[in-house]
């Protein structure tokens, strides 16, 4: 066995030495035939290995993503800092009546799955190396509808815990990066605006960047500033955005604002101010003579006028790390921008890999299943943006031999770069390149990688014909 599947699963944790094998096996098939169901990608023979070690109760997500997570960290060593955005996304199986296990995903009543929760490494410029953490759920049934006892809970109780779980579990899979003074941003939106994430213990070399939601209070740390409505905020309690409203801008940042719904992709020119606040803790949910108020930094980054396609951004960041000048709030900014690349990730999941139409017969079986997309959507994510970081990588590090071979005979040329290859695939799925047009997306690149290993496995048997 080699190549990427190999690679990334050879240090998996599986009930039996052989599993091994089929489990690199089954990861390279859902890649190319990504988009088909689960038994027409690895076959009869994968899906029965496949079922016989996702049922095993001895085999556990965190184990099966444990040689992912190992070269997770060696990609991340390459760099100094490292991004890492953790969110959730919910798998609807509501269709799957007969899966036991699945809890309830909303109000509906007939409305069952899982949850997922995972943390996504990427370099600072956004390219995906890995997925060093992923958690799957489902939702206790009797506990639906409880939401209104939810706030007298201890945050170990209660779902947004999820947050705390998984910047442990991050730290954990990239331990040895941290070790060698190496560090890592770990990136949440508004659901992660807790007190208690906030606050949790991490490692030295560890930071958060969270973009706010709630009406904290804060305690101001500096001079008096004036608001847009000319309040002049002193040093002491405040607001959050009172305390940063007044604050000169220190710059302007162009962003990418991707497409959502009907409005189309578009860039963005936002005002940048910072400030320093302490944040008090909340009246509920957290014991007030155990907590102690959490100095972070803010940056605003806020569009002047609303744009044509909507209403105009305005973030409000937080984040542990010091923002001294114009240069330091612009990088927030780009760094909280990457965290879109999660998002991409889950639509890769879900409209590409299909993973809402798994069949398995029970939730764990299901969720083990889930965790080997995790690692085949991330692959495929890393061939989309591999071309645009690092082009003239050779292109045998994101291919393999026949696969280069076959390219080779199609495009009536040698393909020795990645960028030349990655171009390659994706104009199999239908791509068109043009000298100012955009880079290849997620989606023509898995209708590519399909058609590449339907040639291949052609090419392979008109060879085996010929010497026979």
């Amino acid at each position: 066995m080699d190549g990427w599947a190999y690679f990334e699963m050879c240090h998996a944790v599986v009930p039996h030495g052989r599993s091994k094998r089929n489990l690199a096996l089954i990861t390279k098939a859902l890649l190319e035939n990504a988009g088909s169901s689960f038994s027409a990608a690895v076959g009869h023979a994968g899906r029965q290995a496949a079922s016989r070690l996702f049922s095993n109760l001895k085999t556990q997500v965190a184990d099966l993503m444990k040689g992912h997570g190992i070269r997770t960290c060696m990609r991340c060593s390459s760099y100094p800092v490292v991004l890492v955005a953790q969110d959730m996304t919910v798998v609807d199986l509501s269709g799957h009546t007969a899966t036991a296990g699945l809890g309830p995903i909303n109000s509906g009543k007939n409305a069952c799955g899982l949850l997922a929760h995972s943390g996504y490494a990427m370099s600072p410029k956004g390219l995906p190396l890995g997925v060093p953490y992923l958690k799957v759920w489902a939702r206790n049934p009797e506990e639906k509808g409880s939401k209104k006892d939810r706030r007298d809970k201890p945050i170990e109780e209660k779902e947004s815990n999820k947050w705390l779980e998984g910047l442990r579990g991050i730290e954990e899979a990239l331990a040895d990066h941290l070790s060698i003074g190496k560090r890592i941003i770990v990136i949440a939106d508004r659901e992660a605006d807790i007190f208690e994430y906030m606050t949790a213990p991490r490692h030295a070399n560890t930071d958060l960047l969270i973009r706010a939601t709630s009406a904290r209070n804060v305690e101001v740390v500096g001079p008096p500033v004036k608001t847009r409505t000319g309040k002049m905020v002193a040093a002491g309690t405040a607001s959050l955005l009172e305390s940063i409203a007044g604050s000169p801008v220190l710059g302007e940042v162009v962003v990418s604002v991707p497409r959502k719904g009907n409005s189309p992709e578009r860039s963005a020119t936002l005002e940048l101010r910072a400030g320093t606040v302490s944040i008090l803790p909340p009246v509920n949910g957290v014991k007030k003579a155990a907590a102690k108020p959490q100095t972070m930094t803010v940056v605003q980054a806020r569009e002047r006028t609303q744009s044509e396609e909507g209403e105009a951004i305005s973030w409000t960041l937080l984040t542990t790390l010091p923002v001294q000048d114009a240069a330091a709030a612009m990088r927030m900014v780009e760094y909280y921008t990457r965290r879109w690349g999660i998002e991409r990730l889950h639509y890769t999941l879900k409209s590409g890999l299909q993973i809402e139409r798994l069949q398995f017969d029970d939730a764990h079986s299901l969720s083990n299943a889930l965790a080997i997309y995790w690692i085949v959507a991330w692959r495929i994510m890393h061939l989309t943006y591999v071309a645009r970081e690092d082009p003239t990588s050779p292109a045998h590090w994101v291919l393999e031999k026949d696969e280069l071979t076959v390219l080779a005979l199609k495009e009536g040329k040698s393909v020795k770069t990645a960028h030349e290859a990655i171009t390659a695939i994706a104009k199999l799925g239908g791509y068109r390149p043009t000298p100012k047009g955009l880079p290849p997306g997620v989606k023509v690149l898995w209708i590519g990688i399909r058609k590449l290993e339907a040639m291949v496995e052609g090419w392979k048997l008109a060879t085996q014909m010929t010497k026979e």
